[in-house]
């Protein structure tokens, strides 16, 4: 028998293991790894998305904490400033109510006056009138 050529059960056994392994698991190792690279490169990409996700919201959350701060410190004023136009309103009130009937206006009283300037300036000619004849 010549030697070399020849394989006993078990090594052809052996031999298409070998050639199974190289041709299925080859590409499925292949596939295997670049899923999993794939997967790895994801996970970072989604990581790095998260952190810049969460530092904008804790950003955010600081400048809402500070206009909440704002936000208290106007309605503090508010308040104030609705009590102090409650208090001016009760004055206002209690000033009308003060004030005689016969109160006059801006116009009237103008008018009041251009009356008695004319009353006046009809008494004084009349006194230069009389002083003339004299």
């Amino acid at each position: 028998m010549e030697e070399g050529l020849t394989l006993n059960v078990r090594e052809m056994f052996i031999a298409a293991m070998a050639v199974f392994n190289l041709v299925l698991w080859g590409p499925i190792g292949w596939s295997v790894r670049r899923l999993v690279n794939d997967y790895d490169q994801h996970k970072k990409i989604f990581r790095e998305f998260m952190e810049s996700q969460i530092s904008d919201l804790n950003a955010t959350k600081a400048r809402c904490q500070s206009l909440q701060v704002d936000l208290s410190t106007m309605e503090a004023r508010s308040h104030s400033l609705r009590n102090d136009l409650d208090d001016m309103t009760t004055r206002f009130h209690d000033l009308r109510a003060e004030l005689p009937e016969k109160y006059v206006g801006i116009k009237r009283y103008e008018q009041q006056m251009t009356q008695i300037q004319g009353l006046f300036q009809r008494i004084m000619d009349k006194l230069e009138g009389k002083a003339d004849k004299q």
